[in-house]
């Protein structure tokens, strides 16, 4: 499993969840999941990932 601070993401659900700018594969960085192309970055709040392209930082290509 993946840890993010307190909280654990299943790889299950890590091999589901995709970007939804790109569709791309997300990877774990600290508090955050990182696009594997476009690299926008979404935050994980209380151990949910927030995938709204409205939450991102990074590339903001459309």
């Amino acid at each position: 499993m993946v840890e993010i601070g307190a909280f654990m993401i299943k790889p299950e659900l890590m091999n589901i969840l995709a970007c939804p700018a790109c569709k791309s594969s997300l990877r774990q960085e600290e508090e955050k999941l990182v696009c594997s192309k476009c690299m926008r970055k979404f935050p994980i709040r209380n151990g949910i990932p927030i995938l709204l392209l409205s939450e991102t930082e990074g590339d903001e290509r459309p």
